[in-house]
């Protein structure tokens, strides 16, 4: 038995389980029946796919998975009053153990997440006593910080982890929110240098805040490594707003858009909204103005009109500066080392005519006929592409839109990404 894969088969047939492919969904039966050459390791892989999804805890969706060190752990970690971790006090004194988040049975998926950064973070930590994790995280009167799902809830990716490896003992980088973990990724740091600050609240880095130090792309550019950034769309905004933003951009979880190097505002459709609000912006600038001087405004709206036309005054001057500075020519005359680190890290599928569009997908649940927006393009075009082509490079990050990136905000249609992405690597 030289891999663990071989174990699972021969525990099925001593154990008489039916751990074998037929048992799963379609896209993990399929990456499990693969049968690697005798004696290969990851070192001789062609390719890595890297996908990081939002904010779940390993118990939340796999503390009551058979064998983990989840909610049945022998060695779990005693609080000062000598009581296991799973029993938390909120702050007024009620004591409350893990529960069950039933996904078809109520309406947990739909409550959005809770607080998720550094400062409550640190809170619920206590200083190593882990005691505070109620009091930290609440949102509510209910004890939702220890609400769990299970098997019934998640059978894609308990099946996921019955065919390969779960690691139980797995944390975050950085005890903390999205972007400094996500810079971890990218780049293996979370600050410059050792003298520099360190960049633990997701406000840290932005758009208006860049970073600047080594990444991992980087590294391979010039390394002579194959790499690749996959998206449905970038970020920084080019007029996709509300739904659409939520179900077609990349909910800023490709934090390379924030690197300086990568020059993010020469992407394509960002190029074209600032040009559309340089040009746009000046009419309703003097529209406004023309109403702020008519005759009869009273006081109040008179002001609420100046607060307005400050702020669209502000955004021209940002527009046309930006329109300025990202032009063709200024394109051109960026190094080729330059341009490739820009068209990598931002690969996106503009070449599916309805990448930026939503449709409506309607659905009966029982006897209640219900409509939802929904992506009309491929969210996996270019890398379904690149796959199907031979074109895909030898390291590829994906990114997923907000709706698929298992945010405790958004449903679990991650699972869909994730097979989906199985099903062509």
């Amino acid at each position: 038995m030289h891999t663990r894969r071989d174990f699972l088969r021969y525990a099925s047939m001593i154990t008489g389980t039916a751990l074998v492919s037929s048992a799963f969904p379609e896209a993990v039966s399929k990456a499990f029946a693969i049968d690697p050459d005798q004696d290969s390791t990851f070192l001789d892989a062609e390719h890595i796919v890297i996908l990081m999804q939002e904010n779940r805890s390993f118990d939340h969706a796999y503390g009551a998975m058979r064998g983990v060190r989840g909610f049945r752990d022998p060695r779990v970690h005693a609080q000062p009053d000598g009581r296991k971790v799973w029993f938390q006090t909120d702050a007024k004194g009620q004591t409350f153990s893990p529960f069950r988040l039933d996904i078809k049975g109520t309406n947990a998926t739909w409550i959005g997440g809770l607080p998720h950064s550094w400062m409550d973070q640190i809170d619920a930590r206590n200083g190593g006593h882990y005691d505070k994790w109620l009091i930290a995280k609440a949102r509510t009167d209910l004890p939702m910080t220890l609400g769990h799902y299970t098997r019934e809830d998640l059978p894609f990716y308990y099946s996921l982890a019955d065919a390969f490896t779960v690691c139980d003992q797995a944390f975050c980088s950085s005890l903390t929110g999205t972007t400094p973990n996500r810079l971890f990724l990218w780049t293996g740091n979370i600050r410059a240098n050792a003298s520099d600050t360190a960049r633990v609240l997701n406000d840290d880095t932005d758009y208006g805040v860049e970073a600047a130090w080594k990444t991992f792309p980087e590294r391979l550019e010039d390394a002579g490594v194959s790499w690749r950034i996959y998206q449905n769309e970038i970020s920084i905004d080019s007029g996709l707003v509300d739904e659409h933003d939520a179900w077609l951009t990349n909910f800023t979880d490709n934090p390379i858009e924030w690197f300086t190097q990568y020059r993010v505002r020469f992407g394509k459709t960002r190029r074209d909204y600032i040009n559309r609000l340089s040009e746009t912006l000046p009419g309703q600038i003097a529209e406004k103005e023309k109403a702020a001087g008519s005759d009869g405004i009273s006081a109040d709206a008179k002001a609420k009109l100046a607060d307005e036309i400050s702020k669209l005054k502000a955004d021209l001057r940002v527009a046309e500066a930006e329109r300025d500075a990202y032009h063709d020519a200024a394109w051109a005359a960026l190094s080729a080392r330059e341009r490739a680190l820009h068209e990598k890290a931002f690969s996106v599928n503009d070449g599916d005519a309805d990448y930026r569009s939503l449709e409506t997908h309607r659905y009966h649940d029982g006897e209640v006929e219900r409509e939802v927006s929904v992506p009309k393009g491929d969210v996996l075009h270019q890398f379904r592409k690149d796959v199907e082509s031979g074109q895909l490079p030898a390291v590829s990050w994906l990114v997923a839109p907000e709706r698929f990136s298992d945010h405790p905000g958004s449903a679990w249609y991650g699972a869909w990404y994730l097979s989906e992405t199985l099903n062509r690597s």
